[in-house]
């Protein structure tokens, strides 16, 4: 999965040690708390040796998981998970999802309508607890951090942003972004595995089975990813630890502070 991941070039790869990379099968099931133990047993290996170590995302949840620590949701219980399970076969998601923003209205801002793995999520953690996964969340965010952590951000305007997603959409394509869906279809992957349906593999795969024409396609991926942006901008405000600068403007200024960050005491 490396065009619709905008995965590091192997040239970026030699240049720049990463990490994280090509470690997982599309199958191969992973998660916030997983990735926030390795990453913790590699900083600490890092850090040993006195090497610089950036973070990039990516999916906030992760960073935060590393950042401010695992979410502390209970365990949920064998009897919810099949409560909700119930009730999502016998009222659908639609129904369901109109239960959680009923039990929570802020949901509604967060969790889309279709996304059927949230929205039982955070049933699943209502119905346990008796609070919101936001509870949980707001306890995390104000939990120590572990780390000296520096937060830069590129700031961009939206038209800006949006001019540029739409340009990168049309430049995975030209890249062979069907031909790799393709091919890990080929290789026997299941089209409703967790990473197939994330954005720009869905869509494709929709394309491949006939189900929407290239030109859908490409609109879809685009309309997705500017939605994934924006809800991105608007988790990212509420962040008072971030210092944003744009790329275009503030280069030596940005280059300088990291300068600085690293060289502290």
């Amino acid at each position: 999965m490396d065009i619709g991941t905008a995965k590091p070039s192997l040239r970026e790869q030699e240049a720049i040690p990463h990490h994280f990379i090509d470690v997982l099968s599309p199958d191969q099931r992973y998660s916030a708390g997983l990735f926030a133990q390795e990453a913790k047993e590699l900083i600490l290996s890092l850090s040993s040796k006195s090497i610089p170590i950036i973070l990039t995302g990516g999916t906030n949840l992760y960073i935060r998981s590393l950042i401010n620590g695992i979410t502390s949701v209970p365990e949920i219980s064998i009897k919810v998970r099949t409560q909700v399970e119930k009730l999502l076969q016998d009222q659908g998601l639609k129904e369901s999802y109109r239960q959680l923003i009923e039990l929570e209205p802020q949901y509604k801002i967060k969790i889309h309508p279709n996304d059927i793995a949230r929205t039982t999520r955070a049933l699943e953690v209502y119905y346990e607890t008796g609070r919101s996964l936001f509870d949980f969340r707001q306890e995390q965010d104000s939990a120590k951090s572990a780390y000296e952590t520096l937060f830069i951000g590129i700031q961009r305007d939206r038209a800006e942003i949006y001019k540029r997603i739409n340009q990168r959409v049309h430049n995975m394509i030209e890249k062979g972004l069907v031909r790799e869906v393709e091919d890990l279809l080929d290789m026997g992957y299941s089209p409703d595995l967790p990473p197939l349906r994330t954005i720009g593999y869905k869509e494709s795969i929709e394309y491949i089975k006939g189900m929407s024409t290239f030109n859908d396609m490409i609109f879809n991926i685009q309309r997705k990813s500017r939605i994934y942006a924006k809800k991105q901008i608007t988790w990212n405000q509420n962040d008072s630890r971030i210092e944003w600068f744009h790329p275009n403007e503030k280069n030596d200024e940005v280059i300088a502070r990291i300068h600085s960050f690293f060289n502290r005491p």
